[in-house]
């Protein structure tokens, strides 16, 4: 797996390199058998899938905002939070 920029090229001095989170240099075998242990996985993206639906995790309600999410200190170009910027038909 290559991380890449925008324009498709890779960026920095160690961008050829691998490192494990405490910043050891791994070799491509290395990286190769750990990775999974690094990056996130399936499981990850399930539970990141669960918080964006409706539910006890997600968010209850039209209207409303997730528990995990800071409510907002204003809305869209001045407007109150509470504002219907998306109507919806019942």
């Amino acid at each position: 797996m290559r991380f890449l920029t925008g324009c498709g090229c890779p960026t920095g001095a160690y961008s050829a390199h691998r490192f494990d989170p405490a910043g050891r240099r791994l070799s491509v075998e290395q990286w190769n058998e750990r990775h999974d242990e690094f990056l996130p996985g399936e499981k990850d993206f399930a539970y990141v899938r669960n918080l964006n639906t409706p539910g006890p995790r997600g968010t209850p309600e039209i209207g409303k905002i997730a528990h995990w999410i800071s409510k907002p200190t204003t809305g869209i170009r001045g407007m109150p939070f509470e504002f219907e910027y998306v109507r919806r038909e019942q």
